[in-house]
């Protein structure tokens, strides 16, 4: 039998009746029946009140959110389905359309247990949020991609200078000589050419430096910007070369 019960000018606790002679009530937060000043029934029809019924709310809430909680799960796994499916790349119309039903069917579902309209817009944008930092993390762990660098492209006022220039790096190169000898190499072909000018002769040694630290060069097409550059980067690397080979290389690059 339910009832209340409480001891003189104490607050009216719901509980159980456990014996009839003597009276002992077991009050809802206890563990064991005893007696008490004053028992009633209990009027159910009574709103409840006091720690009880908070702690009845809370546990009412908690069901609700948990509810909530595994209808979003299953909304999540629905959408994901269907990113996996698109992204297969050969799936098909069947397949998609049976994943987007799969997502329909757990928004229903999700609404017939209480979560919003509001709630199931920020839930999606939480979804779409946290696969974008997913994509984003993976993005950043894939090994970058070495971008090959285009060879050295040089254009001669004169093609027979280039043409001869070519011959000469390439065959001191294949002869084995350093990087200062195939520079010399490719000026003494340059400037062996009848009519070769000055300008096509200070050419020659970044034609015949890049055949040596290239696998090619070409005598064609090049502008202002990317010659600067390569000047740069040209004088450090056959600074470089020259102290490891005891040469000093900068005085066959800087000579005219």
């Amino acid at each position: 039998m339910r009832v209340e019960a409480r001891d003189n000018g104490r607050e009216w606790k719901p509980g159980a009746v456990t014996c009839v002679n003597p009276l002992r009530v077991k009050l809802d937060t206890e563990l064991s029946g005893v007696s008490w000043d004053e028992v009633r029934p209990l009027d159910e029809s009574k709103p409840k009140t006091g720690a009880l019924a908070e702690i009845t709310k809370k546990i009412t809430e908690d069901a609700i959110s948990m509810v909530k909680e595994a209808a979003l799960a299953d909304l999540k796994f629905a959408v994901d389905s269907v990113r996996e499916v698109t992204a297969k790349g050969d799936a098909t119309a069947e397949e998609i359309k049976g994943a987007k039903l799969r997502v329909a069917q757990a928004i229903k579902a999700a609404q017939d247990k209480g979560v919003s309209q509001e709630e199931l817009v920020e839930a999606s944008s939480a979804m779409g949020k946290a696969k974008e930092a997913q994509e984003k993390k993976e993005e950043a762990l894939k090994p970058e991609k070495k971008v090959k660098k285009e060879p050295v492209v040089i254009e001669f006022d004169n093609p027979a200078v280039g043409e001869a220039v070519k011959e000469a790096a390439a065959q001191a190169k294949e002869d084995g000589k350093t990087l200062p000898e195939i520079i010399m190499a490719a000026v003494a072909a340059a400037k062996a050419v009848e009519g070769a000018s000055d300008e096509d002769v200070k050419k020659a040694k970044k034609a015949a430096a890049a055949a040596a630290m290239e696998e090619s060069s070409s005598s064609s097409g090049s502008d202002d910007s990317s010659d600067t550059e390569y000047e740069t980067e040209l004088a450090a690397a056959e600074k470089a070369k020259a102290k490891r080979e005891g040469i000093a290389a900068a005085f066959y690059f800087n000579a005219k």
